[in-house]
């Protein structure tokens, strides 16, 4: 009777363990097929970026020039911006003329020290023209212009 419960069992075990057979090699054979796999991620923060440039303009103005668009690459050295130059042309020329004609009159003055004949117009013009930075007494000569205002 032992020996028959052993062939019964023995029996049982082969049994369970062809059927774990089975099913291994029926799972285990999967078809495979082309899917797209797609993530997103959601969240907040702030985002910089590993490489910086600061511009910085010695005047304000418009811009007219820009030919770099977000992403492209930048070497040292290119322009990558150029403000609108008309106003500060015409400020420039304004100045440039102002200095002339305050040149002039200084020329004159000091031509008419030079002979002797100052007025007191010109005595006062004279001294407003050396506080825009003319040296008269180097230019003319110590003590020879007096800058009382009659």
């Amino acid at each position: 009777m032992f020996v028959f419960v052993v062939i019964i069992v023995g029996y049982i075990v082969n049994a369970k363990v062809n059927v774990s057979k089975a099913q291994i090699n029926k799972n285990s054979t999967i078809t495979s097929t082309v899917k797209f796999v797609e993530s997103t991620i959601i969240t907040s923060g702030v985002v910089t970026a590993q490489n910086q440039a600061k511009l910085a303009f010695q005047t304000s103005g418009k811009l007219t020039y820009l030919p770099f668009k977000e992403g492209d690459k930048v070497r040292s050295g290119q322009t990558v911006a150029k403000l609108d130059s008309y106003a500060l042309q015409r400020q420039l020329s304004a100045a440039l003329n102002n200095y002339k004609s305050t040149r002039d009159t200084f020329d004159q003055v000091q031509d008419n020290a030079k002979t002797g004949v100052l007025q007191g117009s010109q005595k006062y013009s004279l001294q407003v023209t050396n506080k825009g930075g003319f040296d008269v007494d180097s230019v003319i000569g110590e003590g020879l212009v007096n800058f009382s205002t009659n």
